[in-house]
């Protein structure tokens, strides 16, 4: 008994004498951004409203932004946006090349890129969708529904995507016959479906449903189509030893109040 106890002393003494409490330990990960004062951000550099925008004021808004603000602040440091990446894989570089804490950017979940990296918890979940352009499903006979379904589900056609994309590499895997065209621009890739230069865009069904809303005119060209057995999920991601930080972003996310949903994102305003 005095054997352990002298022994604890001895170890408590340590303790005093480098100037560090054990319970203030803190995990090597979160202790480096602390030391820092600076939480790294890798957003997209391309404004992509409601998640990210820069405002008139020149002032980033938006739902990934106040995320990881929050994120920050519950570090008791600050949020530094790194905006360099043109592509989403871009943004995933800064990642895994520890150029960045973490990416908060709209990120798409994907198998490869959890490989070289960890994900958090889903902070929203959606699911795949289409344009289709009306003239050439016309022509192949595609009006019914029914006939429809079963078409895409053997998708064989012209197929537009964003390119350096999780969904450029969705659309190959579930649309293995399809002619996969890439575009730099979303904008793009919606031009090519109206103009007829493929038969449908891939994407997610928020950014679909988002096109209609504000642009009602394009539903006399174009068909939407949301694939029901489809999963999209977005997460923050991190490097793949930031364990501790990865439980820290997970435990905010399931203790913020309310849960972030395609309609609310529909009705949230845009940076002006």
């Amino acid at each position: 008994m005095l054997k352990r106890f002298c022994w604890l002393l001895v170890v408590a003494l340590g303790w005093l004498i480098l100037g560090v409490a054990p319970a203030l330990a803190l995990a090597p990960d979160i202790q480096a951004i602390q030391q820092r004062g600076v939480l790294r951000v890798a957003m997209l550099g391309q404004d992509n409203p409601p998640f990210f925008a820069e405002n008139a004021q020149g002032q980033l808004t938006g739902v990934d932004v106040d995320l990881a603000r929050n994120l920050a602040t519950t570090l008791g440091v600050k949020a530094d946006f790194i905006r360099t990446a043109q592509t989403f894989d871009q943004v995933t570089q800064l990642v895994y090349s520890n150029q960045a804490d973490v990416a908060i950017s709209k990120l798409t979940v994907t198998l490869p890129r959890a490989t070289e990296g960890l994900f958090s918890q889903p902070y929203l979940v959606m699911r795949d969708a289409l344009i289709l352009n009306r003239l050439q499903l016309a022509q192949k006979g595609l009006q019914n529904q029914d006939a429809l379904v079963s078409y895409i589900r053997q998708f064989s056609g012209r197929l537009g995507v964003i390119t350096q994309t999780a969904h450029t590499r969705i659309a190959r895997r579930r649309f293995p016959k399809a002619e996969i065209i890439e575009y730099p621009r979303w904008s793009e890739v919606v031009t090519a479906v109206e103009q007829g230069q493929v038969l449908a865009a891939f994407r997610d069904e928020l950014e679909v449903r988002q096109l209609v809303l504000s642009q009602p005119e394009l539903a006399l060209y174009l068909k939407t189509a949301v694939l029901s057995d489809s999963l999209n999920l977005r997460a923050v991601l991190l490097p793949w030893n930031s364990y501790n930080l990865r439980d820290l972003v997970n435990q905010y996310l399931t203790l913020e109040p309310g849960v972030l949903t395609i309609e609310k994102l529909l009705q949230a305003p845009i940076a002006i």
